[in-house]
């Protein structure tokens, strides 16, 4: 009798010491933070619509936060990237160049499986009032017209879908059933498309529904080179009004303790403003501060 039962106590599957601490080791708590001030030399087309070709240099200030938090039944990853900052055109004025600013956060089942249940929500629009002047033949002078305020352009974004992830805390997200809530500004020559869900004194109001794509790329390639890579993209049909990308790419060289040199590649489609693509290039060469946490 006692031998039997010391044969079936040897059979129950008792979790090993490396399950354990495998288990131990996926719950933790990381922020990091990071700050820069830096100067920029810039090529532009078509941005936000705005059919002039320029170069310029510019001051700008970046500002990211990243919080995450991994639990055996959680992952939860949020984030914050803003930029501002104010640019010199060539023989010209200095006018408000990078204003921009994105919240996202993301819940990822901690299943023990290749796709995982995840729920996502996106805001991003800009700080400041953006103004575009324009040369009034009429009396040789340049009109200073406003075109954008804070919140308004904007997109909210609700999403459910799937995620994979890799590379520890990266992943993309495959959201089949996603709802976009967009503003557009009612200023300048901007007109509505007809099928805004409401409309104020400022803006219009649009609403959608249809799938999302989104990736969260935080990569350190070498202790001196991180690649971080961002990228939204959401349809609800096949055609060039149907479409929307927001695609951010910044590959970061850190040298001297607190200089950096960034390569910033940011496109967007946005058919509410403009069906050719939009592009920002930024060279940027400044001092950077950064402060990672983890426990």
């Amino acid at each position: 009798m006692k031998t039997g039962m010391l044969l079936f106590l040897l059979m129950l599957p008792f979790p090993s010491l490396s399950q354990t601490d495998s288990t131990i080791q996926k719950s933790y708590i990381t922020t990091c933070y990071n700050l820069s001030l830096s100067g920029t030399f810039s090529a532009q087309h078509n941005w936000y619509n705005d059919e002039n070709n320029y170069k310029s240099i510019a001051f700008l200030f970046n500002g990211d936060v990243t919080h995450r938090r991994n639990s055996t039944k959680l992952k939860q990853n949020y984030s914050v990237r803003t930029n501002l900052g104010y640019l010199k055109i060539l023989d010209s004025i200095w006018i408000k160049n990078n204003d921009y600013w994105r919240i996202n956060a993301v819940l990822i089942e901690n299943q023990n499986k290749w796709l995982k249940h995840s729920y996502t929500l996106t805001a991003r629009s800009q700080f400041l009032n953006t103004y575009r002047y324009i040369y009034n033949s009429d009396n040789d002078q340049y009109v200073k017209t406003k075109t954008a305020t804070f919140f308004n352009p904007a997109v909210l974004t609700v999403a459910y879908g799937l995620s994979y992830s890799f590379w520890e805390d990266n992943f993309i997200n495959f959201n089949f059933a996603t709802i976009n809530f967009n503003t557009k500004p009612r200023f300048g020559n901007l007109k509505s498309n007809d099928h805004e869900l409401a409309k104020t004194k400022n803006m219009y109001m649009y609403a959608e529904y249809g799938v999302n794509i989104q990736t969260n790329i935080n990569k350190a390639i070498n202790p001196f080179t991180q690649w971080e890579n961002y990228t939204y993209f959401f349809a609800n049909g096949i055609n060039k009004h149907q479409v929307n990308l927001d695609f951010s790419n910044r590959i970061t060289f850190k040298f001297l303790k607190y200089m950096l040199f960034r390569v910033d590649t940011h496109i967007l489609y946005d058919a509410l403003y403009s069906t050719r693509l939009q592009y920002q290039l930024d060279f940027t060469l400044g001092l950077a501060w950064e402060k990672r946490i983890k426990r």
